[in-house]
């Protein structure tokens, strides 16, 4: 049989073959769906239970370095995996593999010494269950982890993830955050399914009348939010937010690939079947397979909405953190320019209560909540350019100057000012105004300076008459040398105009 070595190629091989074959079984019974039916016959497919069991991430790991020794089937496999399981092939994934697997942590692999100390799982949750007094002991388990392959770290993933909730307490160290979370993405690449739950379980708040429920794979894919159900202190603990921002984009893709397919596989059997009913019931009207597709997008609109909706929620600062100086504007003040009287060194400082005046505030530069907020508003980015309907979903007037400043892709709402300038109701146009006016701010363009010239054709007076409300014309000379936030001004108070004369002649 050769070599360890050998047969070792050869059990994987053996495994990528069969994790082809199930995926492959799977793809050609949806897309047999529809003969399937007509024949009144369907098969049963592998069940969730026993692909939860497959690693199929790692094994797609381990077949990316056989594929001089395994042909086509790497490539045969990455077309299954975007197909069936989208959240398994993030391109921020792929990217970030090449820290794990990259030549530099193998050089340092390399000069680990083979007869290194060796943690067990039972120290370190033992070294969890002791913080925050053993927090150097913790920290020296965590580093020797960092050196270990991704394959070697799956023993102490249970450890890892079960004991998450106990670095939230106070006195914790920021620096065992930060190699948990690097420790967590390094098991991302090799088990994230599996990773994803328990991650998800172990983060959820404590409480004594709180009876902690244990989700599975199949809840997360149906209910993605479940995932920002978490321990309210996540919220303000940027590495473990960092993972939860990771699992809620791969849930939410998940979601879709699922509902996608349930929506495939039960549609042309329930057809048929009511087809064959119909002809016993004579008159009874077909349900159109159009309103399946329009329920289905109807409900991830809804998950893509409550998503935004409450990583908004959480940019806004708390009252305790309002008290201590936070607020939404930071973002927009810091990205402008410093504040002026405010020397550089000051705004460097990190940030600490009850520090000299010349420091950064919390929430300002420094601070767990700007962070979180960065972390957010690049999530936002992505889902922005995924889909830019879901865009049109930040009506939140306070968190303006946030999403304005955090979001790059925030400028396609330019093309939505129109649509929400024409609604009747007066709230969305003031939101529309000043959602505007942040855009022309922050994106001094002629795209944007243009829109802000428009005047809707229902603002106009009707027969060409004119309204006796009118706004002193500002001539070009006049404007010309003002000041851009003046120039804004004007136009502004222009708008608003134009909406007040076109509800009065509309009265």
């Amino acid at each position: 049989q050769g070599d360890g070595s050998r047969r070792h190629r050869y059990s994987i091989t053996t495994q990528l073959l069969i994790l082809y074959y199930i995926l492959s079984f799977e793809e050609n019974l949806l897309a047999s769906t529809k003969q399937l039916a007509l024949m009144q016959r369907k098969p049963k497919s592998y069940s969730a239970a026993l692909m939860d069991q497959i690693p199929i991430k790692y094994l797609v790991t381990q077949a990316q370095g056989l594929q001089q020794e395994l042909g086509g089937l790497h490539s045969a496999l990455l077309r299954l995996l975007a197909t069936n399981y989208p959240h398994l092939c993030l391109v921020e994934d792929w990217v970030c593999e090449e820290e794990v697997t990259g030549t530099l942590p193998l050089l340092r692999r390399m000069m680990l010494p083979s007869n290194t100390c060796r943690y067990t799982q039972s120290q370190l949750h033992q070294a969890f269950q002791k913080l925050p007094s053993s927090s150097p002991r913790l920290n020296r388990i965590l580093e020797h982890l960092t050196l270990l392959s991704p394959g070697d770290l799956i023993p102490y993933a249970e450890a890892l993830t079960a004991s998450m909730a106990l670095l939230l307490e106070p006195g914790v160290p920021r620096r065992l955050l930060q190699t948990l979370n690097k420790l967590w993405m390094g098991l991302n690449t090799v088990m994230p399914r599996r990773l994803w739950v328990m991650t998800v379980n172990a983060l959820q708040p404590s409480g004594k009348l709180l009876r902690q429920q244990r989700y599975t794979q199949n809840d997360l894919m149906v209910d993605p939010l479940i995932v920002l159900r978490c321990d309210l202190r996540v919220y303000r603990c940027p590495p473990l937010m960092d993972i939860v921002l990771h699992m809620l984009n791969g849930y939410l893709l998940a979601s879709k690939a699922y509902l996608q397919c349930h929506l495939k596989e039960t549609a042309d059997f329930d057809r048929q079947n009511q087809i064959v009913s119909n002809v016993a019931v004579p008159g009874q009207p077909d349900t159109p397979e159009v309103t399946r597709e329009e329920l289905k997008n109807a409900l991830l609109a809804a998950q893509d909405s409550a998503a935004v909706q409450i990583l908004l929620e959480i940019c806004l600062p708390t009252s305790e953190e309002q008290l201590l100086g936070a607020t939404t504007e930071s973002l927009l003040r810091n990205n402008r320019g410093p504040v002026p009287g405010k020397s550089k060194q000051g705004s460097l400082l990190p940030t600490t209560r009850g520090s000299v005046e010349d420091t950064e505030p919390e929430g300002g530069l420094l601070s767990d909540l700007r962070e979180v907020q960065c972390l957010i508003c690049c999530l936002l980015h992505q889902m922005f350019i995924a889909d830019p309907n879901i865009a049109k979903l930040v009506h939140f007037q306070a968190l303006l100057p946030l999403t304005v400043a955090g979001i790059p892709s925030i400028h396609i709402c330019l093309d939505f000012i129109p649509e929400l300038l024409a609604q009747p109701q007066l709230e969305k146009q003031i939101f529309a105004i000043q959602l505007l006016s942040y855009l022309c701010t922050h994106y001094a363009l002629p795209k944007s300076l243009s829109v802000a010239r428009e005047k809707p054709l229902e603002a106009a007076a009707p027969c060409g008459g004119s309204s006796k409300l009118t706004l002193p014309q500002k001539t070009a000379e006049k404007l010309g040398g003002a000041d851009p936030d003046v120039q804004l001004c004007y136009c502004i108070e222009a708008t608003f105009m134009d909406i007040i004369s076109s509800t009065l002649h509309g009265l």
